[in-house]
């Protein structure tokens, strides 16, 4: 590998990562600014939460030797979909190079 290509490699590494960061990040913040919303009347309806499912998980069943569950549950408030949304939108100002 040459010089020039572990550049490249170094910097689409560090922009991964600095994109996993920020939607990481904006997750949690939105996550706990919205359980504080809730409590405030007139910021209540960013605290929403819309969640779907599976369940009851499906149940794959080998010979009675292996049982795997595989199930889904995915919650998500408002306000952690606008930081998502921000915060994407940061790193593509950022990290355009």
């Amino acid at each position: 590998m040459r010089y020039g290509d572990q550049q490249v490699m170094k910097h689409w590494i560090a922009k991964t990562l600095f994109m996993i960061a920020m939607v990481v990040i904006s997750i949690y913040v939105g996550l706990r600014l919205g359980e504080a919303c809730q409590s405030v009347a007139i910021l209540k309806w960013l605290g929403v939460f819309v969640s779907f499912s599976i369940d009851p998980p499906f149940k794959l069943i080998f010979d009675g030797v292996l049982e795997l569950n595989i199930g889904f549950f995915f919650q998500m408030n408002l306000i952690q979909a606008i930081f998502i949304i921000i915060s994407v939108v940061i790193y593509e100002k950022v990290a355009r190079t």
